[in-house]
């Protein structure tokens, strides 16, 4: 995918995120309340919202690493982590949500996905760049 579509990419589903949290936030429409419902629905939907999340970022980002001593983690996964932990946590201050550490569990696990996602993806760029150059 070209680095435009790809940031274009990052920029609609991010608004489209953004649009997801502050709806749960107001109470959920009945889309919310019918993912809550399905067993693990909910946690399946953190884990797919923030891994594809965490992937699109990554690879804007082109798999760039996150400063020293966290060097080994890619700096999207890193960004999308924290922001989902604080996300998490604020939940604490809307009566229509609920903080759940399974939730927060459920978040990190996405950013690890899409990171896991990212690396593969990027390593099947960077070895047909290699076998085009032979």
């Amino acid at each position: 995918m070209k680095p435009t579509a790809l940031r274009l990419a990052l920029v609609c589903y991010g608004a489209l995120f953004l649009g997801i949290i502050l709806n749960a936030d107001r109470g959920g429409g009945q889309f919310y309340h019918f993912i809550t419902e399905l067993p693990l629905g909910d946690k399946a939907g953190h884990l797919g919202l923030v891994g594809t999340l965490s992937l699109l970022l990554n690879l804007s980002l082109n798999g760039r690493r996150a400063p020293r001593p966290l060097a080994g983690i890619m700096l999207g996964t890193l960004l999308v982590a924290g922001g989902m932990s604080l996300e998490e946590c604020s939940q604490a201050f809307f009566p229509s949500r609920t903080l759940d550490w399974a939730d927060g569990l459920a978040n990190l696990a996405g950013a690890t996905a899409g990171e896991l996602g990212a690396r593969y993806f990027l390593r099947r760029k960077r070895d047909g760049q290699a076998a085009a150059g032979c």
